[in-house]
């Protein structure tokens, strides 16, 4: 009984993954209907270039914070062999 429990246990994150990402892509499929490529287009030519840049800005501030999150335990990974070369 245990046994079957711990395979269910090991199963259930990946399920739930997917069940989340069937979800949000239902959620965008019907969400991108009613908006076409002019629209975006439109709205991005309407918005004042700064705020464009500091979003640019933002986001890669953002992938330095990411790297930075990820290189020590990938460093860590290396040095104890579980990582690919």
């Amino acid at each position: 009984m245990q046994r079957v429990k711990h395979r269910l246990l090991k199963y259930l994150p990946p399920v739930l993954g997917l069940l989340v990402l069937g979800g949000v892509l239902v959620g965008l499929h019907g969400a991108l209907k009613r908006l076409s490529f002019d629209d975006v287009m439109a709205a991005l030519t309407n918005t004042p270039r700064l705020q464009v840049y500091h979003a640019l800005g933002l986001l890669g501030l953002s992938f330095c914070f990411m790297l930075i999150y990820d290189v020590p335990g990938i460093l860590f990974a290396k040095q104890r062999g579980d990582f690919p070369p």
